[in-house]
């Protein structure tokens, strides 16, 4: 990118990251085949309660899909170190389309439970490579600095898709045969295997096919748990998780139980996705907060209360909001989670170690998902509610705080930059991923008084930005104005290709950040810059004319 480019690009908070063309595909393949899934759950899911009239059944249909991804989990991670990541993906998703076919058949021709379940356990298997494969290549797809906001769009498109999906399967449900439901999950599987094909990005782990499968899965499942941060971020996606194993069971004779029918439970599972999609935000600015231990707590804890409050309504609007705030806190703890350990484990390892987090997650839906009938069916929806909103929060705490302390996204040192690059108005127009990743290459050196930092006619390569003291300015014999904390120095020569077009000399002791032109650059082309700094930087360039 140019710097003219550079200093009129419009922000637009994910633009950065959906600039590579590859994510832009793998983006698109997700979000196709993750409709057609999410569709497809709720129609099998209504379909088996249908047939059956008990939550049990739907139980054994969801967790057995789960607890197949479970324990696949570690082997799926081996694979996605071992092979090609996208030929992984692709064989993934042209199998599961067959599958899908065969699915078909089994409900046109009204076969029993039990082999419904084998076909789901098949699905489950074949789907199993596809999240580490993914997860492992996003990070060699976009920048570090970019990394955070390509979570958090993937976790925006998961959230949009469970509100788009669901309100297609709620349809389906209600005008067309359960057939129709699966076969469009296939045709979705089909269009992701066809944009997959695009993606040129030839992207594998450290496991060798010659080494043994069992020491590649206890190096991932090893790396993670000894990873302090790491295995606190997968215990708050199992807890989190488990929270949306539990509702999924619930949520359908809640909806009947409140008369509002079993296409209520499509309309609630969109409520919560929107919520989710209001939370994508909220995600980024929290990700900052010193705390990340209370802040995944918190979340957790926003997460399980609304189903107790659902014990005090039968209005499937008040209900729809109280899913739509759980929804929100889980977009939180997914994102932070997600992003803690992408930034602990080494690169190698991550495919291995994704699995290995994704076995959390799957553990929690599975397990809340069985307990949660089993409460439901013994004790009655009231018990089952309390169980979620009380149970959860009170392991949040225990489970959450002593394995995340001291957990954050920047060190210290790097939040104190950010603070500087915050309070500095040439950077008001860029997007918070784009600041954080100039913290984290920002170097602060020590000046004192008669320290050069740049000389008329040098090549211009750092911005520098004054944290504390004053400089004096200078250009053709001329003294310009002192520079004072916040302030910067350098920008024009950057912005506009040109040699330094000022002497910049320490007027007191202090301390400044050298920030490396390229990344400066890069910076303001996440974002527009500020009005503020084209009016002191067209004055600069006149004084020193």
């Amino acid at each position: 990118m140019d710097t003219t480019t550079a200093a009129v690009t419009a922000h637009h908070p994910y633009r950065s990251a959906l600039r590579n063309r590859d994510f832009r595909r793998l983006f698109t393949a997700m979000a196709v085949w993750e409709t057609g899934a999410w569709s497809y759950t709720v129609v099998i899911t209504a379909y088996v309660f249908t047939q059956n009239g008990s939550a049990t059944a739907v139980a054994w249909l969801v967790t057995s899909r789960w607890i197949t991804g479970f324990l696949l989990a570690p082997y799926a991670g081996v694979l996605a170190d071992r092979y090609d990541r996208r030929k992984l993906m692709i064989w993934c998703a042209g199998l599961s389309a067959l599958a899908m076919v065969a699915m078909a058949g089994v409900v046109a021709a009204g076969l029993p439970l039990w082999i419904l379940v084998a076909f789901s356990i098949v699905n489950a298997l074949l789907e199993s490579p596809n999240r580490p494969a993914s997860g492992a290549m996003v990070p060699e797809m976009v920048e570090e600095r970019d990394l955070p906001t390509a979570n958090a769009l993937l976790n925006l498109l998961e959230n949009v898709v469970i509100a788009v999906g669901p309100a297609i399967g709620g349809l389906l449900v209600v005008v067309a045969d359960p057939v129709v439901g699966v076969m469009l999950n296939a045709t979705t599987y089909a269009i992701a295997v066809l944009i997959l094909l695009r993606v040129s990005l030839s992207s594998r782990g450290d496991a060798e096919r010659g080494e043994s499968s069992l020491r590649q899965m206890v190096d991932g499942i090893g790396t993670l748990l000894q990873t302090r941060v790491a295995l606190g971020a997968s215990l708050a996606t199992l807890l989190c998780s488990g929270i949306y194993g539990a509702s999924v069971v619930l949520l359908l004779p809640l909806t009947v139980e409140i008369g509002a029918g079993e296409g209520g439970y499509g309309y609630l599972l969109t409520a919560s996705a929107i919520g989710s999609i209001l939370g994508a935000p909220v995600a980024g600015r929290l990700s900052r907060v010193r705390r990340l231990d209370l802040v995944i707590v918190v979340m957790l804890v926003v997460e399980a209360i609304p189903f107790a409050l659902m014990i005090l309504t039968d209005q499937l609007l008040v209900v729809a909001v109280l899913m739509a705030v759980s929804g929100a806190a889980m977009t939180v703890v997914d994102v932070i989670a997600l992003t803690l350990v992408q930034r602990e484990i080494p690169d190698g390892l991550l495919g291995r170690a994704l699995a290995t987090f994704d076995a959390f997650a799957l553990a929690g839906i599975a397990g809340a998902g069985i307990a949660g009938a089993l409460v439901l069916d013994r004790f009655g929806m009231e018990a089952a509610l309390w169980s979620i909103a009380i149970g959860f929060s009170v392991l949040a705490v225990l489970m959450c705080v002593p394995t995340l302390r001291g957990a954050r996204l920047l060190s210290e040192d790097e939040e104190e930059r950010l603070d500087l690059l915050e309070r500095v108005d040439l950077f008001r127009g860029v997007g918070q991923a784009a600041l954080e990743h100039l913290a984290s290459r920002a170097t602060p050196v020590t000046i004192r008084p008669g320290t050069v930092l740049m000389a008329e006619g040098d090549p211009s390569d750092d911005l520098w930005l004054l944290e504390s003291g004053a400089l004096d300015v200078s250009a053709g014999g001329r003294a310009l104005p002192t520079v004072e904390a916040p302030g910067y120095v350098g920008e024009i020569g950057l912005l506009h290709g040109l040699p330094r077009t000022a002497t910049v000399i320490a007027a007191a002791d202090g301390v400044v950040l050298r920030v490396p032109g390229d990344d400066f650059l890069a910076a303001l082309g996440a974002g527009e810059p500020s009005e503020s700094m084209v009016r002191l930087a067209d004055e600069r360039i006149r004084r020193t004319r």
